[in-house]
């Protein structure tokens, strides 16, 4: 009986009414984190207690930590459990507290919402919950550090990978602690000089961390220094990591080139000027090259991104470099093969003879559009040629011009197979030639022939021999021939065959 009245004690009216209220929910919340606190920090947990004392306990704790986990989105808080609040929706037995609890959150329109996003992300609440809450930890421990730490990353690699599969709001501790520790961070490095001091890598996180959490105070402040620190250091930094991507190429150029590393850094330099054609340039230059020729060699679509990350790179790079026109020369030779490969592709599609493919192609748009594109791609190659026999005369007056310059060369993998087209061009003249035929017949049929000189017109006028025949003679024959010709036919005939 005394068991029972703890429990009708703690889930009194006072705390029901709470939960049918929704601007009294965070009383009820605040009740329910001071007996967890009480209940897990001062050991009631652990207390030798009679079965029925523990287990009127344990109803009055799985009610709380249910309550809490659904009020708060952050995992764990306060001693609160995802999976509690679960069981206490999916409570069946006979405890009075319990059961009242359970029809409050789910008759209560107020709490539906909260409800539902519990019972559909809880599970990975649970799961990440104690790995947050030691993050959340260790960087507000660690808040005033002004070097780089391991947890410092770790939370923001959590906040980007987690933050979809979680409660709006569940990751606002660990934020807040994120936002100070950047912002420490950030007044740390706009002192430094010396680049080569910094790990670039940790330039990103911290510009990652600032941009993302500019909801907190200060934070806002912190970026605008940061980035006009970074801005004024932009060469500097844009040669070191060049530098520092290089040498991992170079010490694995299997694993290719990462794209979308050296986007960023591109990004974070796009206005920065004389940025230097350092051996890691030239060096990055070869490993774009390798990339863009590894998907042209095997007649694959060579991705935008790689294609625009390029023409970022040679833009910002060698800008003023004498090779500069020929860099690009190449570039835009890459783009036309790829004009050229992604209509050949669609062209093929349409059948699978030139036959089939031509009776496909109304009007012969797609084929214009292909043998528009050879021509394109044909003039790039001119071009490109042009330009080469320039610049090799240049490097050879020059006995320090770079060979990885003249090594981005797309000429040799780019030519067109003169014959590819043969079969389509042979078969479009030859429909083209059966149109002419076609129409010819169909001009035949619509003017009597009246044009050949033994069916003319003109043998129908009857006169005496040797005399002229008279104006009003030729009006009359020709007006009662040309009733029988077929005027609109013959004009769009002599369209179709004029186009």
């Amino acid at each position: 009986a005394l068991a029972e009245s703890i429990v009708d004690a703690f889930g009194n009216d006072a705390l029901l009414n709470m939960l049918r209220t929704e601007d009294q929910f965070t009383h009820a919340a605040f009740v329910c984190e001071a007996f967890l606190h009480k209940y897990q920090k001062e050991g009631v947990k652990d207390l030798d207690l009679p079965p029925c004392y523990k287990d009127s306990y344990q109803a009055i704790r799985l009610a709380c930590s249910g309550i809490l986990a659904i009020y708060t989105p952050i995992p764990g808080y306060g001693g609160s459990s995802a999976g509690d609040a679960a069981a206490l929706l999916q409570y069946n037995g006979n405890n009075s507290l319990l059961n009242a609890v359970k029809r409050l959150l789910t008759s209560t329109e107020a709490w539906k919402k909260a409800v539902m996003e519990t019972l559909a992300l809880g599970a990975v609440a649970v799961k990440e919950g104690p790995r947050l809450r030691q993050l959340t930890s260790l960087v507000e421990e660690r808040k005033d550090k002004v070097t780089m730490t391991d947890e410092f990353a770790e939370g923001l690699d959590c906040l980007r990978n987690l933050s979809s599969e979680l409660r709006a709001g569940a990751m606002e501790e660990l934020e807040n602690a994120l936002a100070q520790r950047a912002k420490v961070l950030a007044r740390a490095y706009v002192q430094v000089t010396d680049v080569s001091t910094i790990d670039v890598k940790d330039l990103s996180l911290i510009s990652y961390a600032l941009g993302r959490l500019l909801q907190f105070e200060g934070v806002a402040d912190a970026k605008r220094c940061f980035d006009e620190w970074q801005g004024g250091l932009a060469q500097a930094l844009c040669s070191q990591e060049l530098q520092g991507m290089a040498q991992r190429y170079e010490l694995n150029p299997e694993a290719g080139l990462d794209i979308a590393e050296l986007l960023g850094v591109l990004k974070k330099v796009q206005n920065a000027k004389d940025v230097p054609v350092t051996q890691p340039a030239l060096v990055l230059l070869g490993a774009l090259r390798a990339a863009i020729a590894h998907k042209v060699v095997k007649q694959e679509e060579v991705p935008t991104q790689t294609i625009s990350v390029c023409e970022s790179f040679l833009k910002i790079v060698f800008a003023d470099h004498p090779g500069q026109a020929w860099l690009q020369s190449q570039l835009e030779l890459v783009k036309a093969v790829e004009v050229r490969r992604m209509r050949l592709s669609a062209w093929m599609k349409l059948g699978q003879s030139a036959e089939e493919r031509l009776g496909h192609d109304q009007k012969t748009a797609r084929f214009a559009g292909l043998l528009q594109a050879s021509g394109q791609l044909e003039k790039a190659a001119k071009d490109a040629a042009k330009l080469q026999k320039k610049l090799e005369a240049e490097a050879k007056d020059d006995q320090n011009f770079p060979d990885a310059i003249l090594e981005f060369n797309f000429g040799s993998l780019t030519q067109p197979d003169s014959d590819e087209l043969a079969t389509e061009v042979g078969a479009w003249l030859k429909m083209v030639k059966q149109q002419l035929v076609d129409a010819g017949k169909r001009l035949s049929e619509q003017c009597k022939d009246f044009h050949l000189p033994e069916s003319s017109w003109k043998l129908q006028i009857q006169t005496p021999d040797n005399e002229q025949p008279s104006f009003a003679k030729v009006m009359e024959v020709a007006g009662s021939l040309l009733d029988d010709l077929d005027a609109e036919g013959l004009a769009a005939t002599l369209k179709d065959m004029l186009k």
